[in-house]
């Protein structure tokens, strides 16, 4: 993104960017209810990776931490945004 901007002779990085990445977080959430996601969160993405060792696991490492990874990745996904 910031390659394209440049070659079209726009600055690399905007206002907007610098909001995105350095600004205030815009979602509000209790402690609380963080905690209960972050657990549930933990709790699924162990179990669910226990589950896809044992279906997975003998197919191979790479094919294994793919999953594991895309699996987990969608979970706190999910739970915590």
């Amino acid at each position: 993104m910031v390659l394209r901007r440049k070659v079209n002779g726009r600055p690399g990085f905007t206002e907007g960017d610098r909001q995105l990445f350095s600004g205030p977080r815009k979602i509000t959430v209790s402690r609380a209810k963080f905690w209960i996601n972050f657990s549930a969160a933990v709790f699924l993405c162990f179990f669910i990776d226990v589950l896809e060792f044992l279906i997975f696991g003998w197919l191979g490492s790479g094919l294994l931490t793919m999953v594991v990874v895309l699996s987990s990745i969608g979970i706190v996904d999910k739970l915590l945004f």
